[in-house]
């Protein structure tokens, strides 16, 4: 049976997604896996609903098992997503992964992986960043330098060169597929076409309400936003939790912030100056900018402060991951590999006890991502509003 896996956010589940799936279906997927992003997301953003809505959406337009990719490596740089994301998708059987890419060339990806995971490269880049280059230009300078061509430089071309590189590291005999990626750009806010990037669907969604994006996400996966909203688990924003954010780095020591992870390299110091002077999150982010500080590590440093996630929360794997939602065939499948995974599958939080320092160490911070995540939701929820949850069976076919 070929099972495919894929890294993902699902922020919110929209069409292309679904084309992404029904991609890899029709290329022989007997079986999808998803390992979604929880609460916060890889840019340092807290997700435009709770998880178990999320997952939902996915499972009811064709995955057959959606776990949580855990915090903190879903809100890390991709070096650490990628990482997490491979281990987790490997331990439950995945043979395959499958990702959208603007490249949409397979071979093409390969090659690159080759070459950013050699030591020529490396050594490029480091001396690039080292003469004053920003880290993005002194990456795609080095990949030019060295192997005289541009890399595929999307955003989804990035994180399947990291998917490629993690899976080399772990010595996984994981194969990888790749659809290429239509509709608007990742990253693009605007809705310029009928596949609109999620960016630009969760800014409608703020600005206009859900029944503004209807026509951009299939209906089943529709019905389950609408749940959410009308459930108090949507829409989350930053924004609505700004006073919160700034109140702690002001109040909090630069000393203990310069601990955190991307708070290195005097960041920690700089956010906390800059919050004593800002009056919303916005002006924070200008206040704290510079070269060698991407918009990205800005909010990745912030959320690591709130969240007191450390250097060495990033380096290990995910000591489990929790169900979020299943299929038919997706539980009969759990089922078969009950017990024989190397990262555990919970299904509630209260299962982390049996599991060991590791795993407690993750359960605590992801309460506390939690519980920062239920302030950021437009009409705020109890720290524990998500802890009762249960994963979401579909019983049908």
């Amino acid at each position: 049976m070929k099972i495919t896996g894929v890294v993902c956010e699902f922020n919110p589940f929209h069409k292309g997604h679904e084309y992404l799936l029904r991609s890899l279906r029709a290329r022989g997927a007997e079986l999808i896996v998803c390992a979604m992003s929880g609460s916060f997301v890889q840019r340092g953003e807290p997700a435009i609903a709770d998880k178990y809505s999320r997952a939902a959406m996915a499972a009811l337009c064709g995955a057959d098992v959606v776990v949580e990719l855990p915090y903190p490596f879903s809100a890390a740089s991709a070096e650490y997503f990628a990482a997490a994301g491979v281990a987790v998708l490997s331990a439950l059987g995945v043979d395959t992964l499958g990702f959208g890419s603007e490249c949409g060339d397979i071979e093409a990806m390969n090659e690159a992986a080759e070459v950013v995971s050699g030591r020529d490269f490396i050594e490029c880049y480091r001396r690039r960043c080292l003469g004053g280059e920003g880290a993005a230009a002194a990456y795609f300078g080095a990949f030019r330098e060295v192997a005289g061509y541009d890399m595929p430089s999307g955003s989804n071309d990035i994180l399947g060169l990291e998917y490629i590189k993690a899976a080399r590291r772990a010595g996984s005999g994981l194969e990888f597929e790749t659809v290429k990626r239509v509709g608007s750009a990742y990253r693009s806010g605007e809705v310029d076409s009928e596949l609109p990037s999620a960016s630009a669907v969760r800014r409608l969604i703020l600005t206009s309400g859900v029944e503004s994006v209807s026509r951009y996400i299939p209906k089943a996966a529709m019905r389950q936003l609408t749940a959410a909203l009308e459930r108090g688990l949507a829409p989350a924003d930053i924004k609505f939790a700004e006073r919160a954010i700034l109140s702690h780095l002001r109040l909090g020591s630069p000393g203990v912030f310069r601990e955190t992870a991307e708070g290195g390299d005097g960041l920690g110091g700089r956010l906390h100056r800059a919050a004593l002077c800002s009056v919303g999150f916005d002006e924070l982010l200008g206040r704290a900018s510079a070269k060698n500080y991407t918009d990205t590590r800005l909010r990745r440093a912030v959320l690591f402060c709130l969240t007191e996630v450390k250097k060495a929360d990033l380096k290990g794997r995910p000591a489990y991951t929790l169900l979020l939602a299943a299929s038919r065939r997706g539980l009969e499948y759990l089922k078969k590999i009950r017990g024989k995974t190397h990262i555990p599958i919970i299904t509630k939080p209260a299962d982390v006890r049996a599991l060991g320092e590791g795993a407690a160490r993750q359960r605590y911070l992801a309460q506390k991502a939690e519980a920062l995540w239920t302030l950021m939701l437009q009409s705020p929820a109890p720290a524990g509003e998500l802890t009762r949850a249960r994963p979401v069976i579909l019983r049908g076919d």
